[in-house]
């Protein structure tokens, strides 16, 4: 992660190993040339699970995929919630919190145009782009499979001990005072 207090996670690696294995397998037959990987891994700098990257790859996916397609996305990384700053008619969440994805170019430097932080992806937008994904024109959809590996509270605990979060940084005290209220 690019916030030094941010604490890497060492089994997200294995997880993409995993998934890749288990998509290529002759069970489920997905042709590895038609995976697209982003890990930290990667030497190519367009295949970092960057925010701008995870973006544009979901969006890609929105272009390419036709009814009747099977997407498979996977997110291994860490997961925080954040206030929902947007009105309860637009975004209706009973706990008042969004849940946010953090890719590994994450920062708290506050971005207001999207009342996030950098290196964040809110679940509205996540949202937003997967159904961009599977609402296809016609009687067919994309059939969308998405499994998401991450805390969104940043606090999962196992056996009454921190099993894996960003550490004890706390992320709602980089919110802007004029955004808090």
């Amino acid at each position: 992660y690019k916030h030094e207090d941010i604490k890497a996670l060492e089994g997200t690696q294995n997880d993409v190993e995993l998934w890749k294995t288990v998509l290529t397998s002759e069970k489920y037959g997905f042709s590895e040339a038609h995976i697209v990987t982003l890990a930290n891994s990667q030497t190519d700098e367009n295949l970092k699970p960057t925010r701008d990257n995870i973006i544009e790859k979901l969006e890609d996916l929105a272009q390419t995929s036709q009814a009747g397609d099977i997407v498979f996305i996977a997110f291994s990384g860490h997961g925080v919630q954040l206030p929902n700053f947007d009105s309860l008619e637009k975004d209706p969440e009973s706990d008042g919190k969004d849940e946010v994805l953090l890719a590994i170019d994450f920062h708290p430097t506050w971005v207001p145009e999207r009342k996030s932080f950098e290196g964040c992806i809110t679940d509205d937008e996540f949202g937003e782009k997967l159904r961009a994904i599977y609402r296809k024109e016609g009687d067919k959809e994309v059939h969308l499979w998405v499994v998401i590996d991450s805390c969104n509270s940043g606090s999962a605990t196992r056996s009454g001990e921190v099993a894996r979060s960003a550490g004890e940084f706390n992320l709602e005290e980089h919110i802007p005072e004029d955004v808090r209220g």
